[in-house]
């Protein structure tokens, strides 16, 4: 469903809507789902992001061992859903002008952005110095960087979604914040990746295929 509903169509397409129903479709399994959704969105996204992978050759592990390995593999791949989740969400929100499935009212600060917040200030002190540099970008500094990006664009996303949500609530309080903090994402998305991601564009043919495809992928 993810795969369709983010799929270019046709231009001779005489069903504009299949992508909205397919993203409507894999929304509503995250309901259907009722004990996974509940960990997911009981969960913040920061406690679900800490992986360490197993590796096996001549190392012996203890059964407890084993087993936190395995569980903390199942919480990547729970928050990979999660994470899926959210792209489509925004993207949907967005376009259909609705209340975020996945992360309704001011949930999301605390299930995801906050988290997205602190890494993009991490990422922001460790790689602000390549800004001045002439140099193309190391391939797997351009994957981080994409990364980062995407995930900050999409926490900005989220908060242009709040603020036209507390447009409907009337209270002027509450508009002001969510005002706010769409002009802070704003500033913070541009302020750290805006050079960083021209350099991409300028070293776009020297980058993998792989980064060329996440560069180009359309907006939400």
């Amino acid at each position: 469903m993810l795969i369709f509903s983010v799929s270019e169509m046709p231009l001779d397409n005489d069903d504009p809507g299949i992508n909205m129903l397919c993203a409507q479709t894999l929304l509503s399994q995250f309901h259907r789902l009722r004990p996974l959704t509940t960990h997911l969105c009981d969960t913040p996204l920061v406690q679900s992001t800490r992986v360490s992978p197993l590796t096996y050759g001549g190392v012996q592990f203890t059964p407890n061992q084993l087993e936190e390995g395995v569980e903390q593999k199942y919480r990547h791949l729970r928050d990979s859903m999660l994470w899926l989740g959210i792209l489509c969400d925004m993207s949907q929100s967005a376009i259909q002008k609705s209340p975020s499935v996945l992360l309704p009212g001011n949930s999301g600060d605390e299930k995801a952005w906050d988290f997205i917040r602190q890494r993009t200030v991490i990422f922001d002190r460790s790689f602000r110095i390549l800004n001045s540099s002439l140099t193309p970008l190391p391939a797997d500094i351009v994957v981080v960087l994409l990364q980062h990006a995407s995930a900050c664009k999409t926490m900005y996303f989220g908060c242009i979604n709040q603020f036209r949500d507390s447009l409907s609530q009337r209270n002027v309080d509450l508009i002001l914040d969510h005002a706010l903090k769409v002009s802070d994402e704003r500033k913070r998305f541009h302020g750290t990746f805006d050079q960083l991601l021209a350099k991409c564009a300028r070293d776009f043919l020297t980058m993998t295929l792989e980064s060329q495809l996440n560069y180009g992928k359309p907006s939400l």
